[in-house]
């Protein structure tokens, strides 16, 4: 008979499974981040040693049959999949972060079910993205964030560091289901920072948990608006470089052939993106704060006034009123 105090407690989905571990207690690093059931099987996906694995339990048989697989992470079309990567039987599980449910797919056997949680470990699992198509550089780093909306206090929150991944990004905010308060409402939030700046955010709290709200939700964030420093002088007392001034008339001299352009007013300017603020809805932009310049150009016989923006050495221009 195995004593007690030799040995640890792994919850799945309702079943508890005892573990001899020896001597001493044991204590389990493991984190919940997905808990589904269906008629057939109970799967459960868990963060241990920075690892992610499964674990599954067949409810007609009463046994565990997947213990410990490595799994692999895949955002899909309507969610995030979870494939393991060792065994007999491929398996994969398919959270629907829209509609807050689970499918449950073995071989060509596919379930429906339902996301679960237990006393001591519960997720909500999602993905931040945002419109348009801006890359994102490596360390980028994004923020999730469960609130209790009714006190304004962060009950879970996770930090991902990228490697080179773009949007969407999947987030899992571990909670324990104790802290939460059935009377109050939660919701998430997202924030993504490029070189400690917080350049997206979103605009409202996305409701999880309680009152009927799913656990799985899409973060959709927005980019901080960025306001243009004066134009009618240098910000920092810098002189035009006659490469930039040549940039921009040779830019604007393609389309008024004959015109006597001069410089009216300039400025040092910071712009949002690699594409200078002025990217088009199916161009990538690289995420990268990127130093340059923004230019009046006058045309003296019309008296008409056009606005350049460039990079900080000219070989990227671009006006504002229409992509170049």
């Amino acid at each position: 008979m195995i004593g007690l105090r030799n040995v640890g407690y792994v919850l799945l989905a309702g079943i508890t499974t005892v573990i001899a571990v020896g001597e001493q207690p044991a204590v389990a690093q493991e984190e919940t981040l997905v808990l589904c059931e269906t008629s057939g099987t109970a799967l459960r996906v868990y963060e241990k040693d920075d690892q992610i694995l499964m674990r599954a339990y067949n409810r007609r048989l009463s046994q565990v049959w997947m213990n410990g697989t490595e799994a692999d992470i895949q955002v899909s079309a309507n969610g995030i999949e979870y494939t393991n990567l060792s065994g007999e039987l491929a398996t994969r599980l398919s959270v629907d972060t829209k509609a807050g449910d689970c499918r449950i797919q073995i071989e060509d056997q596919t379930e429906r079910g339902m996301l679960l949680s237990n006393e001591t470990a519960a997720a909500v699992i999602g993905r931040v993205t945002y419109q348009g198509r801006i890359g994102l550089q490596p360390g980028v780093v994004v923020k999730a964030i469960l609130v209790d909306l009714d006190s304004d206090l962060s009950i879970a929150e996770q930090t991902i560091v990228t490697t080179g991944q773009q949007v969407p990004i999947p987030f899992h905010l571990l909670y324990s289901p104790r802290d939460i308060d059935p009377d109050h409402r939660y919701g998430v939030r997202a924030e993504i920072f490029v070189e400690e700046e917080q350049r997206w955010s979103t605009v409202a709290d996305y409701p999880v948990i309680t009152q009927g709200a799913p656990a799985a939700v899409e973060l959709v964030v927005e980019m901080a608006g960025v306001t243009p420093a004066p134009v009618d002088k240098p910000a920092n007392g810098e002189t035009l470089p006659d490469a930039i001034a040549t940039a921009v008339k040779t830019a604007l001299s393609q389309e008024l052939a004959d015109a006597a352009l001069q410089v009216e007013s300039y400025s040092c300017e910071t712009w949002s993106d690699g594409c200078l603020g002025l990217g088009g809805p199916a161009e990538l932009c690289l995420a990268a704060l990127t130093e340059g310049w923004r230019v009046e150009l006058l045309d003296p016989t019309t008296g008409e006034s056009y606005f350049y923006r460039t990079n900080h050495d000219g070989t990227q221009v671009r006006r504002e009123d229409k992509l170049l």
